[in-house]
């Protein structure tokens, strides 16, 4: 009777945990996935619309393009973000902070289960954000060759070292409190490791100073031999390390903690290497395109960049050992933040992340030449925009049947040849649009010169062909009042 009773408890509502869990449906990745597809997908493209004050007119048949664009754009920006928001934290959690023999090192005092959010600054955040915005001078340098990797991998060796060096001071403290029977949390830095931590900041300076000079005083040449020595100067603060009184034996194969230390070394390592190929690939969007120029941007955004990064790496660290879709949130609102950082900072739009993804992507924004209809290049004769206009025409005959034309020719006679020809009909072909939208009906147009700047919605069907390539700039405007009635013939007639 006593066990009918406790399972009709257990299998009822009796318990109030099993009942709250019915009440919310569980996590399911596979939605969360899309979700986030969809999101930072449509997102952007709200943000690019947003800035050019246009929206397409989309069909039902273009819908499925649209949401081709949502999730191809979506996906680029979850790697993207997910390497620079959220696996750098993910394997400090995994391989640093809650690992066996080094989470003590982490621990809060008086509480051994969760981790010290001012440890895991001073030791893993503090060399990271070193690194993090010694790769962003680097890159504002534009440099090209091998002037980012060098100097991006001399930094890396420099923070990787202190942070070996400062894991293995606190193991050997944390082993010598423990023989004494004293708590291992809260045991103080040395003065010879405080040392190290400042004389490694100290030689990232240099190139701090370069990236003030050129970006806040007027244009100035910074010799090239002075900005490598600067890229290479952290390597000076492990020299530094090598000839202190520390003794090498004691630092490398003698001492037991050597494959502990290299792990770590190892997951830190990678964690930064990722972070720096998503910061490479927003580089390469900013710089890309017709109008990519990096000194454009705002500083603020550097700035903001560079702290959100920290802080949402630091909060995945902390969150990822519970369950886990709480660090996977946070490192998402930390996307959607950095996604609409730059109007929220007062960007302009052609130089905001949204445009420069699209213009990289060739979705919008690109400039060039179109080749349009009689009647597109007349609608933007009416917008104020310079139109060429050419008469062509029509061969009859292909190459295949040139000899039983020439035969007919002589029976027909020479009126019946001209009689088959086809009418003439005439092309239109403008210079430095911008095609700011191809989806839709619709081509959303860009035209700006001389302090005169447009926007022209043109019909689809008016628009034979466009490029990107170099353009061919436009001998005679034919938009002028006395040949707008008659287009003049400019160039040879194609036969």
């Amino acid at each position: 009777m006593a066990r009918e009773e406790g399972k009709a408890k257990v299998e009822g509502t009796g318990n109030p945990q099993v009942a709250e869990d019915q009440k919310f449906p569980k996590f399911d990745p596979r939605i969360a996935l899309w979700l986030s597809l969809f999101i930072l997908g449509g997102g952007l493209l709200a943000l690019y619309y947003s800035g050019i004050h246009y929206f397409p007119v989309v069909s039902w048949q273009d819908a499925l393009t649209y949401l081709a664009l949502m999730t191809i754009i979506g996906g680029s920006l979850l790697v993207a973000y997910s390497f620079l928001l959220f696996v750098p934290g993910a394997i400090w959690s995994k391989f640093l902070i809650f690992d066996k023999p080094l989470h003590p090192l982490f621990e809060m005092g008086g509480r051994s289960s969760e981790p010290c959010a001012w440890l895991i600054t001073k030791r893993i955040l503090l060399p990271f954000s070193v690194y993090m915005a010694f790769c962003h001078f680097l890159l504002y340098q534009e440099i090209p060759g091998w002037f980012v990797p060098l100097g991006a991998l001399a930094s890396l060796a420099a923070v990787s070292i202190l942070l070996g060096r400062d894991l293995r001071e606190q193991l050997r403290s944390a082993e010598l409190r423990k023989a004494r029977g004293v708590p291992p949390q809260g045991h103080k830095d040395t003065r010879k490791l405080r040392q190290h931590r400042s004389s490694m900041a100290f030689f990232h300076i240099p190139l701090l100073i370069a990236f003030i000079f050129k970006a806040w005083t007027p244009p100035c040449v910074i010799p090239r031999e002075a900005l490598w020595l600067a890229a290479l100067c952290p390597l000076v603060s492990i020299a530094w390390l090598n000839n202190s009184r520390i003794r090498r034996k004691r630092w490398f194969a003698a001492d037991k903690w050597w494959s502990l230390l290299c792990r770590a070394i190892l997951a830190f390592s990678c964690a930064a290497f990722l972070s720096l190929v998503a910061l490479w690939l927003f580089y390469r969007i900013y710089t890309g395109g017709v109008s990519g120029n990096l000194k454009e941007i705002p500083l603020n955004l550097f700035f903001l960049c560079t702290f959100v990064v920290i802080v949402a790496n630091l909060i995945v660290s902390l969150l990822f050992h519970e369950p886990r879709h709480r660090a996977l949130l946070a490192s998402f609102v930390a996307a959607l933040v950095l996604l609409g950082a730059g109007p929220i900072l007062g960007m302009k739009p052609e130089v905001a992340l949204p445009a420069k993804i699209m213009e990289r992507f060739g979705f919008g924004g690109e400039q060039g030449t179109l080749v349009l209809t009689e009647k597109g290049g007349r609608i933007l004769c009416q917008h104020g925009v310079p139109v060429e206009f050419e008469k062509q025409e029509r061969p009859n005959f292909s190459e295949k049947d040139s000899s039983q034309a020439g035969a007919s020719s002589e029976a027909h006679g020479e009126g019946d040849k001209a009689a088959e020809k086809k009418p003439e009909h005439v092309l239109a072909r403008s210079v430095g649009l911008r095609v700011l939208s191809r989806l839709g009906s619709e081509y959303f147009l860009g035209y700006q010169k001389d302090g005169f700047e447009n926007k022209i919605a043109l019909p689809r069907d008016e628009v034979m062909s466009w490029s990107t390539g170099s353009e061919k700039p436009i001998r005679t405007n034919d938009c002028a009042p006395n040949s707008a009635d008659t287009p003049a013939t400019i160039g040879p007639k194609v036969n």
